[in-house]
């Protein structure tokens, strides 16, 4: 298969070159991936993908590797001629077993934009750039990670919220009440770092979330709302007791 660079291409992101790969008749197919990734700690879900236009019916195909070490295989190009999304997301197998290994296995006739990956669920786009650490300016939208979480369980009442994003629905509530007492406050949690604004959405009424000192809330009392899909916001402040995390009440909406 030979490879060169097409002209810039609006139709995709703004000066957004794309590369071309023809194959000849005996190729077979090319695979793209990366050798090495950095795999933080506390990620274990992660997004990839590439922009696509070819004629071909999954000319390009993406896999991953999932959290139980099989190989997890996308959709693939349908083949219209137009730029589509191939891609994958989920959770992947951990790091010392190799981590995701996205891979791009090409079988026909393609143009293809850069790859993106990012970790969590969010699917990525082009011209998507990181933020510094020392700040940054930024345009369009804004979209966070958002993921359904299960209520938590008596007797404790500790909520365990995954690191994949700041929007969390919580699941059905199968007609029960549940209490929310600490978020991510067990001894063992992955904790979130302080000044972390989460959302919390509560499609049913039937929740309580304690106050505390893990739960600092408006007025010092319970919040415990009477409406379907009331929510509420909190920013991580620590812990004073050395463990666990304490979150203090932003805002709510009941």
């Amino acid at each position: 298969a030979s490879l060169s660079f097409a002209p810039s291409s609006a139709e995709i992101f703004p000066d957004h070159r794309t590369l071309a790969i023809v194959f000849s008749a005996s190729a077979g197919h090319v695979k793209f991936f990366s050798p090495s990734l950095d795999l933080p700690a506390l990620h274990s879900t992660c997004s990839f993908g590439i922009f696509a236009r070819t004629s071909v019916p999954r000319g390009i195909v993406a896999t991953m590797k999932s959290a139980g070490g099989s190989t997890v295989s996308s959709a693939g190009h349908s083949g219209s001629g137009a730029w589509e999304f191939v891609g994958a997301s989920g959770p992947f197998q951990a790091k010392e077993d190799g981590g995701p290994r996205p891979i791009f296995y090409v079988y026909g006739d393609v143009e293809i934009s850069a790859p993106f990956f990012s970790f969590g669920s969010v699917p990525p786009a082009p011209g998507f750039e990181p933020l510094s650490s020392t700040g940054g300016i930024m345009t369009g939208t804004l979209t966070m990670g958002m993921t359904t979480v299960s209520p938590p369980e008596g007797p404790g009442w500790f909520w365990e919220l995954p690191h994949e994003g700041n929007l969390f629905e919580m699941g059905p509530l199968d007609g029960t009440s549940v209490t929310v007492a600490r978020i991510n406050g067990n001894s063992g949690s992955r904790k979130f770092p302080n000044g972390t604004v989460i959302t919390i959405l509560l499609p049913e009424v039937g929740v309580t979330f304690r106050e505390g000192g893990y739960l600092l809330l408006k007025g010092n009392a319970d919040f415990r709302p009477t409406l379907p899909h009331s929510s509420i916001t909190l920013v991580n402040v620590g812990s004073a007791s050395g463990y666990g995390a304490s979150w203090k009440e932003v805002s709510r909406n009941d």
